[in-house]
C-alpha cells in the first residue's frame, strides 16, 4: 500500500503566536503515562509501568489520588456509562472501573498493551507495544463490552505501537513508539503510514477539530498533524531542556509525555514526565 511521507514545516501565523504554553500543577517527578480529560473536567493520569495509581488534577490544579492497586496503568479511555478503561502495560491486562470505583479484570494475557481509547459504540480499542519492553507488539485490537475481540492490524510497518486516537470520521491514527511513524486506519481497516517526524519518540497522542497532537519527550516539541492537507505541523517548543511558559514557539518542554483534550473548554493538556508537571495550552 502507498506510503505518504510528509516534511515538516514551521508555522509562524499571528494567530499560533497569540496562543501561549502555561503550567497548570505539579505532580510526583517521573510519573505518568496515559492522560485524559472527565466529563467533569478533571485531569487523570496514569502512572506508567512501574506505578500502580492514577492521579486527579482538577481543572483548578489540585492533585489528588483517583485510584490505586493497577498492575503499571498506561492508556485510559471512558464509556458512555463512565466506566474507565485502563491499559495495563506491566500486567498484560485492561481493568474496568465502575463510576464507583470498583476495579473489574476486563481482559488479560495481552501483549504490553499501550494505548486505549474507547468508540461510539463502547467498543475498546487498544495498541499493544510487546510486553517486557520488547517492542515487538505491533498490534491493534478491539474489545467490545462483552470482552469478544477482534484483530485489527499489525502490518505495514506498524512495530511498538502506543498513542492511538479516532477522528470525527472515524478513521484511526496511531503511532510507533521509535522513528515518529504515524499510521491511518480507515473505516476498512485499512493502514498506511501517512507521517513521519524524523528521529522523534512518539508516547501517547490526542485528537482534536482536525488536527492530531502529537508531543516528542526526545525532540521537547509538540507536533501536529493536519487530517485535510496530511501536514505536519512544529506547533509548541524550542527544543532545548528547559521549562518556559509563553507563547507558543518560545515556550520550552523538558519530557512532554502525553496530551489529553478537553473538548468543550478548548484546552490542550500535557504531561512533563520526567518534572511532573502539567501544562496547558488554550486552542
Amino acid at each position: 500500500m502507498r506510503s505518504i511521507v510528509v516534511i515538516i514545516f514551521l508555522v509562524s501565523s499571528s494567530w499560533v503566536f497569540s496562543q501561549s504554553v502555561s503550567t497548570l500543577a505539579k505532580i510526583e517527578p517521573n510519573f505518568g503515562d496515559g492522560m485524559i480529560v472527565t466529563p467533569k473536567g478533571d485531569i487523570l493520569v496514569s502512572g506508567g509501568y512501574n506505578k500502580t495509581k492514577i492521579l486527579k488534577i482538577t481543572k483548578e490544579g489540585l492533585v489528588s489520588t483517583y485510584i490505586d492497586s493497577l498492575p503499571g496503568p498506561v492508556g485510559l479511555g471512558f464509556d458512555s456509562k463512565g466506566n474507565l478503561y485502563v491499559a495495563n502495560y506491566t500486567g498484560n491486562s485492561i481493568s474496568k472501573i465502575t463510576p464507583t470505583k470498583e476495579i473489574n479484570e476486563f481482559a488479560i494475557n495481552l501483549d504490553g498493551p499501550a494505548g486505549l481509547i474507547v468508540n461510539d459504540s463502547d467498543e475498546i480499542l487498544i495498541t499493544l507495544y510487546g510486553a517486557n519492553f520488547s517492542g515487538t507488539g505491533g498490534k491493534i485490537l478491539k474489545f467490545k463490552p462483552d470482552g469478544s475481540f477482534m484483530e485489527i492490524t499489525s502490518e505495514n510497518g506498524l512495530l511498538d505501537a502506543i498513542g492511538i486516537v479516532l477522528d470525527d470520521n472515524k478513521n484511526l491514527y496511531v503511532t510507533n513508539f521509535l522513528g515518529g511513524n504515524l499510521f491511518k486506519v480507515d473505516r476498512n481497516n485499512q493502514l498506511e503510514k501517512v507521517a513521519t517526524i524524523p528521529n522523534a519518540k512518539i508516547n501517547q497522542i490526542t485528537y482534536f477539530n482536525n488536527y492530531v497532537y502529537l508531543p516528542s519527550p526526545n525532540l521537547r516539541k509538540i507536533f501536529r498533524f493536519n487530517i485535510s492537507n496530511g501536514t505536519i505541523e512544529h506547533f509548541a517548543g524550542t527544543g532545548a531542556d528547559t521549562i518556559i511558559d509563553g507563547p507558543l514557539l518560545t515556550s520550552g518542554f523538558n519530557m512532554p509525555n502525553s496530551c489529553a483534550i478537553d473538548v468543550s473548554r478548548r484546552i490542550l493538556y500535557i504531561l512533563e514526565h520526567k518534572k511532573g508537571l502539567i501544562r496547558k495550552i488554550k486552542l
